[in-house]
């Protein structure tokens, strides 16, 4: 008789207890697992963005792009500035260069907006400034600092 009340207390301990808790502890497993891809998959989504940032090596290939694209559209460069308030250790900073030229408008901006629109060079137009044939432009860029 002692031994079928233990038998009977060790099974519902087994039912009660023990079955509940494997159940538990499979469901958090299962969400631990998505929760550790989700992580794996942020950190190669970042991986990849950062690709997508430009290298500082990258910056003299960047202005020459900058001369072309105005050169092209026979815009005459005469000056063109770069500043790097942002140069602080970390994995990135902001590049500002000022790009003065001679043209007509319509060939300035046509330039500008060839240069806003590569891709491997993502300049954003902070201003342009045209007054009687000269032109003052202002571009940043967001660099690796690597």
């Amino acid at each position: 008789m002692g031994a079928s009340i233990i038998l009977l207390t060790v099974i519902a301990v087994q039912v009660l207890a023990v079955r509940p808790l494997t159940r538990q502890l499979d469901t958090v497993s299962a969400k631990e697992n998505l929760l550790r891809q989700e992580y794996q998959d942020i950190l190669a989504e970042g991986a990849k963005n950062n690709l997508l940032i430009p290298d500082r090596a990258d910056l003299p290939h960047m202005l020459e792009q900058i001369n072309h694209c105005l050169k092209s559209e026979n815009v005459l460069v005469k000056a063109m500035n770069i500043n790097q308030p942002s140069m602080k250790r970390g994995d990135f900073f902001q590049a500002t260069i000022k790009v003065n030229g001679e043209g007509e408008l319509k060939k300035i901006l046509r330039a500008v907006n060839t240069i806003q629109l590569q891709k491997e060079a993502p300049f954003l137009i902070q201003e342009l400034d045209y007054v009687n044939g000269e032109a003052e432009v202002r571009l940043s860029i967001l660099i690796r600092s690597e």
